[in-house]
């Protein structure tokens, strides 16, 4: 699906204060693509997924969904911290949608082996969370979300609590699995190299309260490997992201979180 957001606003209160954690921001992720978010801790990465996800609402502004929805769900969203629930095994887990959503014992299983499959978790049926290391538990996590059959998956940092070696392999799966889908992911993270080297197009935030700064394209052909990191135009890519970031990292180190309320908008409580 295309998602449209126009002027889009968030203001939560914190122990009696009012905070801004988004302000104004306009984008436009096209139904198919691979969209990175990118910027500072606090700059409301994830509070825009949340609002993507409908886990939150709106101060002000719109997220207008267009394209034709095949699912009833309409997203799903793949956290950093797994979320796994630990007395469940990882068929129970990634089958937890459809079973909520009424299905018998016997269909859920069968999705959960389905979508098990396809994050290469074969195996792994009767085996509990903390059996698995943690790129099993990430791929869990995602084949959960896949088992609702959204239509936009959103992905906040799902790679953050990975090694680095197994975060180059789960990449490269997470781009594999994006062709297979054809799906709209909106990816969010830390790291510059793997925003260009996953994304079609990465919209760099700024520091507290976030607003749009710029949505950068990436030029480069897939499948990217780390041969792409050899091209130079992923070297002038990186360059372009980090010149709008590094000031606004350096805010985000020294600055407090916005306190002060826009004009013009209503209270909303966390």
């Amino acid at each position: 699906m295309k998602i449209e957001v126009r002027d889009l606003t968030y203001v939560y209160t914190d122990r009696g204060t009012e905070k801004v954690a988004l302000e104004g921001v306009n984008l436009t992720i096209e139904d198919g693509s691979l969209f990175g978010v990118i910027g500072p801790n606090g700059c409301g990465k994830t509070t825009f997924l949340h609002l993507l996800g409908e886990i939150k609402e709106p101060t002000s502004g719109s997220i207008v969904f267009t394209g034709e929805q095949r699912s009833e769900q309409r997203s799903a969203m793949v956290f950093q911290n797994f979320a796994l629930m630990p007395w469940r095994y990882t068929r129970g887990n990634v089958g937890f949608g459809p079973e909520v959503k009424g299905a018998p014992k016997s269909i859920y299983r069968r999705i959960a082996e389905f979508f098990l499959g396809k994050v290469r978790l074969q195996g792994t049926e009767t085996l509990y969370p903390a059996q698995l290391s943690g790129g099993m538990k990430q791929r869990a996590g995602i084949g959960r979300a896949l088992a609702t059959s959204p239509e936009v998956l959103l992905l906040d940092e799902p790679f953050a609590q990975v090694d680095p070696q197994a975060r180059v392999l789960l990449r490269q799966e997470l781009e594999d699995l994006w062709k297979r889908e054809n799906k709209t992911f909106v990816y969010v993270t830390h790291n510059l190299e793997e925003a260009v080297l996953l994304c079609d197009r990465v919209a760099v935030f700024s520091a507290g309260p976030g607003r749009v700064l710029e949505v950068v394209e990436v030029p480069l052909a897939r499948p990217r490997t780390f041969d792409s990191m050899s091209d130079p135009a992923f070297a002038r890519t990186v360059k372009r992201i980090w010149k709008n970031l590094e000031s606004e990292v350096e805010k985000a180190l020294i600055e407090p979180v916005q306190t002060k309320k826009p004009s013009g908008i209503r209270k909303w409580s966390r």
